[in-house]
């Protein structure tokens, strides 16, 4: 942290100082200045010349090969391609900035894509290692158009630059997509013009004066090709549409959300263990809301995103506020349902429905279910509802109560109700830490096929407790066993070969 703290501080100090400001520039024949006519057009001296007129006095110093690579290679010489070769020229020229333009002769030369991200990351970790204060700039490769592989390529190798920039802290120049894939400005299917010199000018030094620094935690990632690109344990799924439309770019990707314009559907998941527990996704730049779900084993989230018409739409994810006092469910409409601290989950071939205030769903093949679950986490808390069985019979099993995850015995305070021959029976459980403790087992018949009980589950310091239409049934107050957090949540499973229908109303929690 202190590190990166550095690298922000004398970053910005370079933009304000009068001293004169190094830039050292590592690439190969585009950073050369081929294609660029005279050589003083080429995008190095362009951009030198562009952040000097409002930024004071800047050098520059191209140490760029042509033909060279970034990975360790014979080509074009022997001591010419390579991180350590181009590293010592680096560390030599002492830099403030340091800006990376390499990876086209890599495909070219079939250097392989792990030699190659491995090269590009240990050259600007020894950079920053004897450098600290200097300011780190990748560039993203422009486009080849001598065979459609290079696109597949280019899009794997951008992916990549801008996932090793946002683990090191640097900075990127979206080069790929300030050029646009104009074809004009490559005459030669590989190097620019002028033109396209004096626009990977341009877009070099507004990143620099912009200086906006990458972190796993608040990243940006620019991608034109459709398929699945996994960066920073997120990933993003740019469809057809999408692609053919034009760029899909994100940005500022972190816990609380996003930004992001396309031109097409698109999706993304965030790492797994990223949310603890239910979030809320929110938009007010969209018609709809986004179609967001939350993962209750991997606690990871989803999104399905609609085209943006390219404009540039706000995703918020927030926890929801902790419920105080009461809270009773509407379960006037599903939707109803869902707009406060309910969600609901499962198998879409399950029919499920609210109407007059009862939540009704039915269990259809082996091994499906639905899942009723809390947007929160609680410790001191009372379940209760009206729960109705139909259709019982053996295997099939339903469950409510407090459960934090899967698997089940860890923190949860919950009552498995089971069908059998002769009606029902109900089965109090109590578990934490992987201990188990059967408080109370209910005799058969207690649950009788459509008849409506009341079940009341508090769990607090001072114990966890079943009720069942008033009586109460089991309690625990062991410490060693009653859970520290809890998770309301009401199961539906089946393992029958029957259908299984349970029945809600007047489903309410209390913060105890």
């Amino acid at each position: 942290m202190k590190k990166l703290f550095t690298l922000l501080i004398s970053a910005a100090a370079l933009m304000l100082a009068g001293a004169e400001k190094k830039i050292v520039f590592v690439g190969d024949s585009i950073s050369c200045g081929v294609g660029a006519s005279p050589r003083e057009m080429r995008f190095s001296t362009v951009a030198v010349k562009l952040l000097a007129e409002n930024s004071g006095k800047y050098i520059e110093h191209n140490i760029a090969i042509s033909g060279s690579t970034m990975s360790n290679q014979a080509w074009p010489g022997r001591t010419t391609s390579g991180y350590p070769y181009r590293l010592k020229d680096v560390i030599a020229a002492k830099p403030d900035i340091v800006v990376v333009q390499h990876g086209v002769n890599d495909n070219g030369t079939r250097c392989s894509l792990a030699e190659y991200f491995w090269s590009y990351r240990q050259f600007i970790r020894e950079v920053k290692a004897a450098l600290p204060n200097a300011g780190i700039v990748c560039m993203t490769i422009t486009p080849v158009w001598r065979s459609p592989e290079n696109m597949h390529y280019m899009a794997t190798v951008n992916t990549g630059i801008q996932e090793i920039a946002a683990k090191e802290n640097c900075i990127v120049v979206h080069i790929e997509q300030a050029l646009n894939g104009q074809r004009k400005y490559f005459p030669d299917a590989l190097h620019p013009n002028n033109d396209g010199h004096k626009i990977m000018a341009e877009t070099l030094a507004a990143a620099i004066r912009e200086n906006r620094v990458q972190k796993e935690d608040d990243f940006d990632f620019v991608i034109r090709k459709a398929g699945s690109y996994n960066i920073c344990n997120w990933t993003f799924e740019v469809s057809a549409e999408a692609a053919k439309g034009g760029f899909t770019v994100f940005r500022n990707i972190g816990k609380n959300g996003f930004t992001y314009s396309s031109h097409g559907p698109v999706k993304v998941i965030s790492p797994m263990n990223y949310y603890g527990t239910e979030v809320l996704c929110k938009t007010s730049d969209l018609p709809a809301a986004p179609e967001f779900f939350w993962h209750h084993y991997t606690k990871c989230g989803t999104w399905k995103l609609l085209s943006t018409g390219g404009k540039e739409v706000k995703i918020t994810v927030a926890e929801p506020p902790p419920i105080t006092g009461s809270k009773t469910a509407d379960l006037s409409s599903l939707n109803a349902m869902q707009k406060d601290w309910l969600v609901l989950r499962g198998n879409a071939a399950n029919p499920v429905s609210c109407s007059d205030g009862v939540f009704s769903g039915t269990v259809k093949a082996p091994g499906s279910e639905f899942r009723l679950l809390s947007r929160q986490k609680f410790q001191n808390v009372r379940l209760e509802a009206e729960i109705k069985l139909d259709d019982l019979n053996t295997g099939c099993r339903a469950y409510f109560g407090l459960v934090t995850t899967v698997p089940w015995h860890y923190d949860s305070a919950w009552v498995m109700l089971t069908g059998s021959k002769d009606g029902g029976r109900g089965t109090f459980y109590v578990h934490t830490k992987g201990k188990s403790n059967k408080n109370s087992s209910l005799v058969r018949s207690s649950f009788t096929s459509g008849k409506w009980h009341n079940i009341v589950i508090e769990n607090s310091k001072n114990g966890a407790s079943l009720t069942v239409d008033g009586v109460l049934k089991g309690k625990v107050t062991d410490p060693e066993i009653l859970p520290a957090v809890a998770m309301p949540a009401i199961f539906t499973i089946s393992s029958s070969k029957a259908p299984f229908t349970i029945q809600l109303r007047n489903l309410k929690i209390t913060a105890l």
